[in-house]
C-alpha cells in the first residue's frame, strides 16, 4: 500500500580502534582541541511514495551526546542517543519507532579525522560506516538481509518481544511492521569555530519487512534501497559541562522542523 523507508543513519554499531595512525607530520601540526562532550543533531531527508500523494518527504531527526577522544587529527566518537523523531509531511500516514529502540542505539562507536584544507580551513571527516539493525551478519557490507522472522540471524533489537525492530503506523493504516535494515553513512563538515561544526550527511539504506501485525500491511510494495537527499545535514556543537540527555535539546533551527511529540531514551 505504501513504501516504508524509515531512516536511521545516525545510529551506529561499528566498534574498534582508531582507523588512522598519526604520522610524523601530523604530530608536528597543531590541531583544534576536539576532546570532550559534543551534541550532534542529524537531519535525514528522503523522498518516499505513499498512498494518494505521489511523493512525500520523510524526515528523521536525532539528538545524540558524543564523547570525543582525540589523538592528533584522529578522533573516536562514542554515542549516546537521546532522542529520535520521524515524520512524513502528510497527515494520512505517520510512522514511529518503538519506544525502546532509541535506548538500544546508544553505546556505539565511530571514527573521524581532521583534515587541513588550508592554513585557515579545517574539515571534519566522519568516516563511512555500515550498520545493520536487528540482524547479525558475517559480512555486514554485502550479505543479503534476512527475509524470514525465524532466520537465526534476526534478533529483537528493541526488546519488545518481536523480531527485528518495530515500526508503528498510524493514520490511514494502523499496525506494526517488524523490519531489519542496513544503512551506510558518512559526514563532512567545516569547523566554523572552536565549538561548532556543520556539513552535509551522505547516506543510503536498505530494508526488509519480516512480518506485520496488520494483514493489510502485507500489500505494501516491497521496500527498495534508497539514497538520502542532498539536503540531509548534521550539526555538531560543543556541550557545556558534562550534560545528560535530560539537559540537551534540539537547536532552534531543528526545533522548527520537528513536529512529532518528544521521544527520549529513559
Amino acid at each position: 500500500m505504501f513504501r516504508f523507508m524509515f531512516i536511521l543513519v545516525v545510529l551506529g554499531c561499528s566498534q574498534g580502534a582508531l582507523a588512522h595512525n598519526d604520522s610524523a607530520q601530523d604530530n608536528q601540526q597543531e590541531w583544534p582541541k576536539m576532546s570532550g562532550t559534543w551534541i550532534m543533531e542529524l537531519v535525514s531527508l528522503s523522498d518516499t511514495p505513499v498512498p494518494i500523494v505521489e511523493k512525500v518527504t520523510a524526515r528523521t531527526f536525532s539528538l545524540t551526546l558524543v564523547d570525543v577522544e582525540q589523538n592528533g587529527s584522529d578522533l573516536t566518537f562514542r554515542e549516546t542517543v537521546c532522542r529520535l523523531d520521524t515524520q512524513l509531511e502528510i497527515s494520512v500516514v505517520q510512522m514511529t519507532p518503538s519506544k525502546n529502540f532509541t535506548k538500544a542505539l546508544s553505546g556505539k562507536v565511530r571514527t573521524a579525522r581532521l583534515v587541513r584544507k588550508s592554513p585557515s580551513e579545517i574539515e571534519l571527516l566522519i568516516d563511512d560506516r555500515t550498520i545493520v539493525h536487528s540482524a547479525k551478519l558475517q559480512d555486514r557490507e554485502n550479505e543479503p538481509l534476512p527475509t524470514n522472522p525465524d532466520d537465526p540471524r534476526v534478533f529483537d533489537g528493541d526488546h519488545d518481544g518481536h523480531p527485528g525492530m518495530t515500526m508503528k503506523f498510524s493514520g490511514l493504516v494502523i499496525g506494526e511492521a517488524y523490519v531489519v535494515q542496513r544503512t551506510k553513512s558518512e559526514m563532512r563538515g567545516k569547523l566554523l569555530g572552536p565549538d561548532l561544526v556543520k556539513g552535509p550527511m551522505f547516506w543510503q539504506t536498505e530494508q526488509v519487512v519480516l512480518d506485520v501485525s496488520n494483514p493489510f500491511l502485507r500489500f505494501a510494495p516491497k521496500p527498495k534501497a534508497g539514497v538520502g537527499r542532498d539536503d540531509s545535514f548534521f550539526v555538531l556543537r560543543r556541550a557545556q559541562n558534562k550534560p545528560t540527555c535530560d539537559d540537551v535539546s534540539y537547536s532552534k533551527q531543528v526545533q522548527l522542523m520537528v513536529k512529532n511529540p518528544e521521544q527520549k531514551a529513559n
